[in-house]
């Protein structure tokens, strides 16, 4: 097992790359620099961003953060220009799965309530509400994967691959359903939830109820999903 870093925008996968080596993810960082104005300054995770550097002592300061940091790195690097959308750099070994299901599992809990994507405060617990599409959505964000707002956007998304076989399942993966609730046919995906495992789902499921552990609903099966660059490819 080698070190993978990442090189995208912060909150979505568009335009990230992966890079075996760090000359790679370097040279792109230099490329991606020159769509931020700069000076630039560079946050590591629980800390505020630093001082503010020119391009090449920005490259330089990465590449020692690199260097000198165990997989589990991650940067956020963001140029003079508010408006412009930081560039996200992540140092790992392993998928990013465990992420996604701790954040389902810190929302467990949370009042259902269709269309929104108001997930649990800080400390967990009692907090937001959320739809299904919503759960996921919040889980992957907590990643930077920006996925569609509803169970179909997510099931057709360039972002997502789809696979039937169950004992490919990886933690963080999604579930698919069509339950035939909405009306829509029976190709599309009214409903969705995240994979504990292959016979266990974490989904926020109906009106009055809460987010909550369930069994994996066969009968109403549409597919099993995942982002490649968060569970790898399966």
């Amino acid at each position: 097992m080698t070190d993978v870093i990442q090189i995208g925008r912060v909150g979505t996968l568009k335009n990230r790359h992966e890079f075996g080596k760090l000359e790679n993810a370097l040279e792109s960082l230099d490329g991606r620099l020159d769509g931020l104005a700069g000076p630039y300054q560079i946050r590591r995770p629980g800390e505020r961003f630093g001082r503010k550097r020119d391009k090449d002592e920005t490259i330089a300061r990465v590449r020692a953060l690199l260097t000198d940091n165990e997989a589990g790195l991650r940067l956020v690097i963001r140029g003079s220009d508010s408006d412009e959308q930081p560039i996200a750099i992540r140092l790992t070994l392993t998928t990013e799965g465990p992420e996604v299901l701790h954040e389902a599992i810190r929302n467990l809990g949370v009042p259902y309530l269709f269309g929104a994507m108001n997930p649990a405060g800080p400390e967990g617990g009692k907090g937001g509400q959320l739809d299904c599409s919503g759960l996921v959505c919040v889980c992957y964000a907590s990643v930077d994967v920006d996925l569609p707002h509803r169970a179909e956007g997510i099931h057709v998304s360039s972002q997502v691959d789809l696979f039937n076989d169950q004992d490919r399942i990886q933690p963080g993966d999604m579930v698919l359903y069509h339950t035939g609730s909405q009306g829509l046919p029976s190709t599309q995906a009214d409903h969705c939830a995240i994979l504990v495992d292959r016979d266990t789902q974490i989904a926020a499921p109906a009106t009055g109820e809460v987010v909550q552990r369930q069994p994996v609903n066969l009968a109403n099966l549409l597919t099993f999903a995942f982002v490649r660059s968060v569970t790898g490819a399966h």
